[in-house]
């Protein structure tokens, strides 16, 4: 049924995110962070379509489905004793180059006409123990 669905709204099936890399630590933590955004979409009805979308522009850590607007959402994972919240580390050119991605990701899957969002969702990750999480919505 959701492949129909989606066969529909012109999107290709989800892929899975791949194996982690389990060779550098701070990809294991970003990570940590990405399940914990994907679990929260899920969990508020989103349908995840891709995890670490990239294209020669850069990437976009997940792309869901809210309803029929198509959501980008930039994930930024820390630790609690960081200086600044996570979210207030998107800078205006990782705004730019999240753009660009999305334009391109919209453009080739011929999706340039419906509605799309920018998202963040920041994980404050402690060592033990549950995340603390923010989600900005139309954040940019």
């Amino acid at each position: 049924m959701f492949s129909a669905i989606l066969r529909l709204l012109g999107l290709s099936r989800v892929r899975p995110a791949g194996p982690p890399d389990t060779a550098d630590p701070r990809k294991r933590f970003g990570r940590l962070g990405e399940d914990a955004a994907a679990k929260l979409l899920r969990k508020n009805g989103h349908k995840i379509l891709r995890r670490n979308f990239t294209c020669r522009r850069g990437e976009i850590d997940i792309i869901a489905l809210d309803g029929d607007v198509i959501c980008f959402v930039e994930v930024k994972t820390r630790r609690p004793d960081a200086l600044f919240a996570p979210n207030r580390t998107v800078t205006s050119a990782k705004r730019r180059q999240v753009r660009r991605v999305a334009q391109y990701y919209l453009r080739t899957n011929h999706l340039l006409d419906r509605t799309c969002r920018f998202d963040i969702v920041s994980v404050v990750q402690p060592d033990h123990g549950e995340p603390q999480i923010e989600w900005i919505r139309h954040a940019f």
